[in-house]
Formats: structure tokens, C-alpha cells, sequence
């Protein structure tokens, strides 16, 4: 059975809801929330890490992190808008689609708790904070299954700089705790 490399990221840190003047569908990302996530997408491409097909909410603060993602890792391909992956769309219906894809290595960018609960299901841990910025990279079986981590990079090492790659549930939930 052939298995499928997932990458999980949820969108960098965004304008805040409460008194942006727009539709929350158009909360751009911050320029702390665009360095935070720059460093995380720099750290996935010097891990020799390549996505086949790049998926995104077409929620602007997602578009942005896809964008970032693609040019740090040399995506070559189109960044899709995939609206299964806005909000409130299920979690299953999101496995469903990048299950249903012919390509080896599949990234989503997207939101809570919609990301939280895909990953729970992949990995049966319901407990995982999914913190903005932040990436997870799983294997899967493409026809059902539970699957694994394989490694996450979080938007900042616990001395504020730079972003951590996490190759353990303990490390990362050591990270976890010291993120805000």
C-alpha cells in the first residue's frame, strides 16, 4: 500500500479580529506573523522537503502563508485554493481530498480547528495545540489507516529566534508549551 507525506500548516499570525475594518476572510497576516512563518518555510526546504501539490483556504491569511511556503521551497507548481479547506468544513472532508490526489507529497494550509482535528485523526492524539505558523509533516496510508509524525517545525525556538524542528510528540510538546 503507497503512503502519502502530508504537511499540515496552519496559517502565520494574522490581524486581529476584533477592530479590523473588513471581512474576516481578508485578515492579512502580520509582518511578525510573515517573518515568524518565513523562518519555519526556510526550515522545511533545508530539510530537503518538497511538496508535489500545495493546497490553501482561500482565506487571504492563508493564501499569504501558501505563498511564503511556496517561494522558500521552491514550489514550482500552482498554489491551489481549495475551499474544503475554509472554515467550518470537517476535517474528514479535508483527509478525504488529499487522499483522493494522484500526487506523493501534499501540503494544506489552513485554520483551527478544522487542522487540530485532521491531525488528531491521522494521528489518533486529540490533545495537539496547533499553534499558527506552524507545520506538521505526517506519513499516511492513502487508503485509511492511522498514520505518523514524522516531523514538526514551530515558528520559534524557545529563545524567541529562528524555528525548531521537532522530530518527537515529547519535543514538540515541550515547544508547545513555551509558545504564546
Amino acid at each position: 500500500m503507497s503512503s502519502l507525506l502530508l504537511y499540515v500548516v496552519r496559517h502565520a499570525a494574522a490581524a486581529e479580529r476584533e477592530g479590523f475594518p473588513l471581512a474576516d476572510d481578508l485578515r492579512p497576516i502580520t509582518a511578525k506573523g510573515r517573518r515568524r512563518f518565513q523562518k519555519v518555510a526556510e526550515r522545511f526546504a533545508e530539510e530537503g522537503e518538497r511538496a508535489d501539490a500545495l493546497l490553501t483556504s482561500p482565506l487571504v491569511r492563508a493564501v499569504q502563508t501558501a505563498e511564503i511556503l511556496a517561494g522558500a521551497s521552491g514550489y514550482r507548481g500552482e498554489v491551489e485554493i481549495a475551499p474544503a479547506l475554509a472554515p467550518p468544513s470537517a476535517a474528514a472532508t479535508v483527509l478525504d481530498l488529499v487522499r483522493a490526489r494522484d500526487e506523493r507529497a501534499v501540503a494544506v494550509v489552513g485554520h483551527e480547528p478544522q487542522l487540530g482535528e485532521l491531525a488528531a485523526m491521522v494521528l489518533g492524539r486529540f490533545d495537539l495545540p496547533f499553534k499558527k505558523g506552524m507545520m506538521l509533516a505526517l506519513s499516511l496510508p492513502r487508503r485509511g489507516g492511522a498514520g505518523e509524525l514524522r516531523f514538526a517545525i514551530v515558528p520559534r525556538s524557545h529563545d524567541g529566534k529562528g524555528a525548531e524542528l521537532l522530530r518527537t510528540f515529547a519535543a514538540l510538546d515541550a515547544a508547545l508549551a513555551g509558545i504564546q
